[in-house]
């Protein structure tokens, strides 16, 4: 017994205690007990006490006076007590972990108490009976979890909701089963928000004034930001057999953060390694990459630490890796994996109506849930829900090994619009009637047999066309894909040569493809940041680059709602305005925009993320923006501003706009430069080198 109190937190060595301190706690501790269990807490708490003032680091008298505080009602006391059991007895008496989930139950805490009872039975003896623990752990389960484990035709075990749950509610919280460092970037959820957050150029002091704004003072606080800051977490030597698997790992290029899961698998107890190993696991398809999980499951399972699982073990803990695992952001940590016991069974879906959150672990609702409806969250990153479902399936099938059966990838494909010849219809600056859109996916007609199936149809003319039948037209969606994904990879930077290629891409998918195609959104979002990040660039044409960067933006947020994106994913476009209205910054004649923008984004974010950094600083951000109109005198100025961002530009109107600018900087250096009219004549005969600034001058500029 001398020897437990010596025993302090972490092997420290605590105070020692002389046998009549020992002897008086001890006989504290079981009066304490008497009056217990004669239902006079009390008077046993109070008895307790007395013996933790000569031995406060008894952990048994802590363990004790827990249960003794929560019958007082007392949680939070308990919970104190709880904890400071488990340090004193080093984390080894299971009682302790008992003790705590309690206390977390009484205080709402079921999330923790479930990590706490499953943590305690890891230090469960081998003759120890393990299944009061697992009966605590589900009804502690039934009363966390608002939603219930099903199995569903085609889908295997996926989530179903036990009651209703409105838009902005927490669906689920859930600590992780088990949790590694995952080295490769990976998704941490949809924490808002998507894009990183801008940094407009200051307007100038003319600029200012022009809008009426006669204060001495000038507005130079650019719009609010949001930066994480990575913790750098202290790296511990690598073991022998970690050294190994990253080795070879290596040989085969593949990432060491994909056998994480193995060295966190083998300190699981055996009902939690069961847990993990029920997760779903896809058949392995015959690829290379196959054969290299494989070879390298072969040379893992012969480590001293993964002996005793095997090869096939060894590869479906792989494969759950790939399959199931969450990517986590938690505060305090690097980029993280992790397997969760009732979130990993949660389906997949293109219009998924929860919003999973890798920095608090928990999942939001999206859309009204229905009583007995799915909870679904998209496996894919926000950016591929904006394309088509032949390219969703196609990432999913590449990543998680299955194709998606979802309703939107079953049903028409708004987001692939292409050009019917027929001509019919209107075409305006925002659609495109005459268009062919396709049901379903390639994909999905093989794996049901289906190779001549009429897939396409174009409403205008009501012609079908098969995909063989539209090969020609396919061929010229494949290139101006190609090169939109070659693009996207600038959307970043500025180069040049950019700003031509953008152009000819948006011509070619206008001739060719429709509006309604990814390729043709996936522009003008990447012409929007294209003239943002010009603008940072170049302060004496940040006006007129700001003002193109929302008109492409607008163009952007338009194709969203046309092709039903911001239906099936509606934070996509919430999350567009916001960042458009940062884009605005302090600039007077996009002021009232700003305002409109941050208008229509504060309800929904108020809603799915109440309190968090982002909604905040849009409630700042817009009676910052309403002050600042008021203290703006030129209301001309400011109304004729609004009114062009409000006109329905068509795409040469937007390039002309750029390159009329262009030109007309030019012509004025030149003229300052080298003597007016004569060098501009020059110049006209002779040609210049940038293609934009020189089709306007030849057009009579």
């Amino acid at each position: 017994l001398q020897f437990l109190y010596f025993i302090g937190k972490k092997g420290k060595k605590n105070k020692m205690h002389t046998e009549a301190e020992l002897a008086k706690a001890v006989e504290a501790r079981k009066a304490g007990n008497k009056a217990l269990v004669a239902g006079r807490s009390e008077e046993a708490v109070q008895l307790y006490t007395e013996g933790l003032s000569v031995v406060p680091d008894d952990y048994l008298l802590l363990g004790n006076r827990s249960e003794a505080k929560l019958l007082l009602q007392d949680a939070e006391g308990a919970l104190e007590d709880a904890k400071g059991c488990m340090a004193h007895s080093g984390g080894k008496w299971p009682k302790a972990y008992i003790r705590k989930a309690n206390a977390e139950v009484a205080l709402g805490r079921t999330r923790d108490a479930i990590r706490t009872l499953r943590e305690g039975m890891r230090v469960l003896g081998d003759g120890d009976d393990r299944q009061p623990w697992l009966d605590k752990i589900a009804s502690v389960k039934e009363v966390h979890f608002n939603v219930k484990v099903t199995h569903h035709e085609g889908m295997g075990r996926t989530l179903t909701a036990m009651k209703p749950f409105p838009m902005g509610s927490v669906v689920m919280t859930e600590h992780p089963l088990m949790a590694w460092e995952r080295k490769e970037t990976t998704s941490a959820g949809d924490k808002p928000i998507t894009e990183p957050a801008p940094k407009p150029p200051v307007p100038p002091k003319e600029t200012l004034l022009l809008a009426g704004y006669d204060e001495t003072a000038i507005l130079s606080t650019a719009a609010p930001t949001q930066q994480e800051k990575q913790d750098q977490q202290q790296e511990t030597p690598a073991t022998p057999d970690e050294a190994a698997a990253s080795k070879i790992c290596e040989e085969y290029g593949i990432t060491d953060g994909v056998v994480g899961i193995l060295f966190e698998y083998v300190k699981l107890s055996a009902e939690e390694q069961a847990i993990v190993l029920e997760c779903c696991c896809p058949p392995i398809p015959l690829s290379p990459i196959a054969v290299i999980l494989v070879n390298i499951a072969q040379g893992l399972s012969q480590l001293e630490t993964f002996k005793s699982l095997g090869q096939m073990t060894v590869l479906r803990l792989m494969m759950i890796n790939k399959v199931n695992s969450h990517g986590m952001k938690r505060q305090g940590r690097g980029q993280e994996a992790g397997i969760f016991d009732v979130a990993s069974k949660m389906a997949h879906s293109c219009t998924p109506n929860v919003l999973y959150d890798g920095v608090d672990c928990r999942w939001v609702a999206v859309k009204n849930i229905p009583k007995n409806s799915q909870v679904t969250f998209s496996y894919n990153s926000s950016q591929f829900m904006v394309h088509s479902s032949e390219v969703r399936q196609t990432v999913l099938r590449q990543s998680h090994l299955f194709v998606c059966k979802c309703d939107r990838c079953t049903d028409i494909d708004y987001t692939r619009g292409i050009r019917c010849s027929c001509n019919k219809g209107s075409v305006s600056t925002t659609t495109d009637e005459a268009t062919r859109y396709r049901k379903g996916t390639r994909l999905l007609d093989h794996e049901r047999g289906l190779y001549n199936e009429k897939a396409w149809s174009c409403a205008a003319c009501g012609g079908t066309w098969t995909d063989k039948e539209m090969e020609k037209e396919l061929e010229r969606e494949n290139a101006i894909e190609r090169s939109v994904h070659e693009m996207q990879q600038l959307k970043d930077k500025v180069e040049k040569g950019q700003y031509e290629k953008l152009k000819d891409l948006v011509e070619r998918s206008l001739q060719y493809l429709s509006k309604d195609h990814w390729c043709y959104l996936r522009l003008c979002y990447l012409l929007s940041l294209y003239h943002y990040q010009l603008a940072r660039r170049s302060p004496a044409s940040a006006y007129e680059l700001l003002h193109l960067c929302i008109l492409w933006g607008k163009k952007y947020s338009q194709g969203l709602t046309r092709t039903k994106v911001a239906e099936a994913a509606p934070m996509i476009y919430v999350e567009w305005d916001y960042w458009m209205s940062m884009v605005c910054g302090e600039w007077p004649h996009l002021m009232q925009e700003k305002v409109s923008l941050l208008e229509a984004a504060y309800p929904t974010y108020s809603t799915i993320y109440p309190g968090e950094v982002a909604t905040l600083g849009i409630a700042d951000a817009l009676a910052k923006s309403k002050r600042n109109i008021t203290t703006f005198r030129n209301k001309v100025f400011l109304g004729k501003a609004y009114k062009s961002l409000h006109y329905d530009y068509d795409e040469s109107e937007l390039f002309e706009q750029w390159e009329n600018h262009l030109a007309d900087r030019y012509i004025a250096q030149v003229k300052q430069r080298d003597g007016g009219a004569q060098a501009l004549d020059a110049l006209l005969r002779e040609g210049h080198a940038d293609p934009a600034v020189q089709s306007v001058l030849v057009g009579g500029k």
